[in-house]
């Protein structure tokens, strides 16, 4: 958060932290894949994948006490084949593919596939999950906890919920939360809330009660290190996102005392 409150300062500034997560970018990735960051960045690039998961709070959050396993790839269909095939050049193997089932919600019916890869030597693994869409979006937005909407591409990294990020809060939609992953949250230095349950500050549009929508990347933050923002006349990231509508929310009922919207049944 201060590197990129450092970058809102002044263009030089701003170059210096570009610099510097293009820097931590390539140093995550070299981890699974050696010298060749250059040729996976452009295959994901080309693939319009990203990288989710502990990995995308790495970028974030980093200096930390802890550094992802594995890395987490959502691709959209039918874009998978160039970089499967260079996992498998790099010494990875086909390890599990299997479908996942569409989940059981309204705005949740999208069914995807999971590949995963494990390398022979280090045992690294990489994660690749394939959309049933030309989109990624769908599937990033579909898990009921705020610290899965983060991601990062090869030109920049996103956060849809960046005010609980950065204060360290993690908001979940389920009543049925695994002690597993509160455990890993509270790891990680995050404190867990069910729905806004005990938050005491003011969601404003942040709310994970409102239905909210995504349509250029409009709503979320993000920030490009990419040696050039812009192509022609468009922004590289606006031009990733996706045109189309995309709605979501992480609970039912709001359960903050201080909104106007509290419920009280």
């Amino acid at each position: 958060m201060d590197l990129i409150r450092l970058a809102s300062t002044q263009s030089c500034s701003r170059q210096m932290v570009k610099d510097i997560l293009r820097t931590r970018f390539h140093h995550l990735i070299r981890v699974f894949v050696g010298l060749d960051v250059l040729v996976f960045s452009e295959l994901l690039r080309q693939s319009n994948g990203v990288v989710y998961g502990s990995a995308a709070l790495w970028m974030f959050k980093t200096p930390c006490s802890w550094s992802p396993n594995d890395i987490n790839l959502l691709l959209p269909l039918n874009n998978t084949q160039p970089l499967s095939l260079f996992l498998i050049s790099q010494g990875f193997s086909l390890l599990h593919s299997h479908v996942m089932a569409p989940a059981h919600f309204p705005s949740n019916q999208h069914a995807h596939t999971i590949k995963i890869f494990n390398h022979s030597v280090t045992h690294k693994r990489i994660t690749i999950t394939v959309s049933n869409s030309h989109s990624v979006f769908p599937l990033l937005l579909q898990p009921l906890d705020t610290l899965l909407m983060s991601f990062f591409t090869a030109d920049g990294l996103v956060c849809f919920y960046p005010i609980q990020l950065f204060t360290n809060v993690r908001i979940c939609g389920s009543r049925q939360e695994s002690n597993r992953r509160v455990d890993k949250a509270n790891r990680l230095g995050f404190r867990s809330e069910m729905s806004t349950a005990d938050w005491d500050g003011n969601c404003g549009v942040c709310c994970p009660i409102m239905i909210r929508r995504v349509c250029g990347l409009r709503g979320a933050a993000r920030f490009d290190w990419g040696p050039g923002p812009v192509i022609g006349s468009e922004d590289k990231m606006l031009k990733f996102a996706d045109v189309n509508h995309f709605k979501w929310r992480l609970g039912d009922i709001c359960l903050n005392k201080n909104c106007a919207f509290y419920y009280k049944g």
